[in-house]
C-alpha cells in the first residue's frame, strides 16, 4: 500500500511523522504487512489517511496545475454552498 509514492521526499516525511504519532512504523506495516494487521481498523484508518495525503503530494509534484484547479473548484463550491445555506435560512 503506497509503495510507488515513497520516492517523493514529502511522502517520506508524512510517514515519518505519522509513525512518531502512532508509535509504530506505519510505512513498514503498509509495505510489508502482514495483511491481517493492516486490515484491522486501528492500522487501516491511519494507513488510508496517510496514503491519501501521499497521493496528493505526488499530484502536487507531477501535475501542480491539477491541484490549483481543484483548490479553485473547491472554493467555488464553498461559496455556492454558503450562498445556498444563507438562502435557506431566510
Amino acid at each position: 500500500m503506497g509503495q510507488r509514492l515513497i520516492k517523493y521526499p514529502k511522502v517520506q516525511k508524512l510517514f515519518e511523522s505519522a509513525s512518531q504519532h502512532l508509535n509504530y512504523d506505519l510505512l513498514k506495516v503498509c509495505l510489508q504487512g502482514p495483511a491481517d494487521k493492516l486490515s484491522k481498523t486501528i492500522h487501516c484508518q491511519p494507513a488510508i489517511y496517510v496514503v491519501s495525503l501521499a497521493a496528493l503530494e505526488m499530484i502536487k509534484e507531477e501535475q501542480p496545475e491539477v491541484v490549483v484547479f481543484s483548490q479553485s473548484f473547491s472554493l467555488i463550491l464553498l461559496i455556492v454552498d454558503r450562498k445556498l445555506c444563507s438562502y435557506c435560512r431566510q
